[in-house]
């Protein structure tokens, strides 16, 4: 079962012809550049504003719209929800027994206001990404 217990809200909202939303995992998501010249042909105000702003406004959108996109039009596949994890900063000792483990095969750790012995933290965090991963990757040379 690919979806695993999300499979079961799906079975649920069924017989309604609208969908209540959708659940996000902050994972890596896969672009077209057809998709993205779709959107801005059909949604250039939109993202014309978005483009003017230097900092994010509640008003404003990103990649996501593309990948709602996609899924609303059917243009996606299937990927397993244990596919990848997302973590807080806060909860960097699972970050790391994840990597350790190599449990998944991406993972996002998300950014918070204030996080408690943040440079521990951090220097925590960086250790461990750089014994996992000791050399860098052609993107970052």
């Amino acid at each position: 079962m690919m979806y695993g217990t999300s499979l079961i809200k799906q079975i649920i909202n069924s017989p309604y012809n609208r969908f209540p939303g959708f659940e996000d995992k902050h994972l890596t998501t896969a672009h077209k550049k057809s998709t993205f010249e779709v959107v801005w042909e059909k949604q250039k105000d939109t993202l014309v504003n978005t483009s003017k702003h230097k900092f994010r406004e509640l008003s404003d959108v990103n990649h996501w719209l593309v990948k709602y996109w996609n899924i609303c039009e059917g243009n996606f596949y299937p990927q397993n929800s244990r596919f990848g994890a997302f973590f807080w900063v806060r909860e960097y000792k699972s970050v790391i027994e994840d990597l350790k483990a190599s449990k998944h095969k991406v993972i996002c750790v998300n950014d918070e206001d204030e996080v408690e012995g943040l440079m521990t933290v951090k220097d925590s965090l960086i250790k461990s990404f750089e014994e996992k991963y000791p050399n860098k990757s052609k993107f970052e040379l």
